[in-house]
């Protein structure tokens, strides 16, 4: 169930197919493969999830299920995390409690999305050169939708990215 834009719970139907092309495109757009990690740190009814399982299934990475006794940056060290999907405040407490010494340089791809990302915090990402990919997306079209690409620069990317492949938008 969403009830993104409406406010109103309503049932979204998905097929395999839905999630199979959604996962495409976004492995078109960030690079994951064998050897790769993603970290899961959304409840698995939340389409993130699901679409975290989907990208990491077609193309041969890792899935990594949060250990709630660990901070999020000890995780990514812990587990050798290589990619990762949060929103603005989990990235936010990823870089109040990072130091310097700390293993998150081991990060292919950082998703950011569920509200909108402040540019003072895409900075400091920036800064502790953390690969961010901002992105938009809902429950109706199994994840993604639009996600900045890989080595956007700064002055770009205060926007949720370029439309993925597989998608369309009319206005």
């Amino acid at each position: 169930f969403t009830s993104g834009s409406s406010g109103r719970p309503k049932a979204v139907v998905h097929t395999i197919g839905n999630h199979y092309m959604s996962a495409l495109g976004s492995n078109r757009n960030i690079t994951l493969g064998s050897g790769d990690r993603w970290l899961v740190t959304l409840p698995f009814y939340h389409i993130a999830a699901i679409g975290i399982l989907f990208r990491s299934l077609i193309s041969g990475a890792s899935v990594v299920i949060e250990d709630a006794n660990l901070a999020l940056c000890e995780q990514i060290a812990t587990y050798a995390i290589t990619h990762l999907s949060i929103v603005p405040t989990q990235l936010h407490r990823l870089l109040e409690h990072t130091t310097e010494n700390q293993k998150i340089q081991k990060l292919k791809a950082v998703l950011v999305g569920g509200s909108r990302c402040s540019l003072k915090l895409i900075s400091q990402a920036y800064n502790k050169n953390i690969p961010l990919h901002l992105s938009f997306g809902s429950t109706e079209m199994a994840s993604q939708i639009t996600t900045t690409k890989p080595k956007t620069k700064i002055e770009k990317i205060g926007v949720s990215g370029h439309l993925l492949p597989y998608r369309e938008v009319r206005i």
